[in-house]
């Protein structure tokens, strides 16, 4: 399984250095983010080559983009007209991390279920959080 995270600047190679230091170093992990004068073909043909590579081998790929109708996730969107990948945006560290540190040990069906249902437990208000553990 591979994973791709596009952002718009360094925010994805930033994800994956931070992740890299977390659980070590993971396989099939790329960072692609889109930078100020930087032709959008480009962009798309560095994707396309993962994708073009997963998709000759028969590996399920998985894709975070930092925000929903940025240049990243539309790049995404019409990519995945071609390729079939599961697609998520508003990426965060830790559902990042689990889908590192998950990724060999599931199939794509049960990663996305697993991170569908942590996703909604990775963003909290901490002042509520420690309002309600001092009650």
């Amino acid at each position: 399984m591979k994973i791709i995270i596009v952002s718009h600047g360094t925010f994805a190679q930033a994800m994956k250095d931070t992740a890299r230091m977390i659980v070590g170093e993971v396989q099939d992990v790329y960072a692609f983010g889109i930078v100020s004068g930087e032709k959008l073909e480009l962009f798309d043909e560095k994707i396309e080559t993962v994708l073009r590579e997963a998709k000759e081998k028969g590996e399920e790929v998985f894709v975070f983009s930092d925000m929903f109708f940025g240049t990243p996730f539309n790049t995404m969107v019409r990519l995945m007209k071609t390729y079939d990948v599961y697609h998520y945006t508003g990426i965060s560290m830790p559902v990042l991390l689990e889908c590192l540190t998950l990724k060999d040990s599931m199939n794509a069906e049960e990663l996305k279920a697993h991170i569908e249902e942590i996703s909604t437990d990775t963003f909290m208000n901490v002042n509520e959080f420690i309002k309600n553990c001092e009650e």
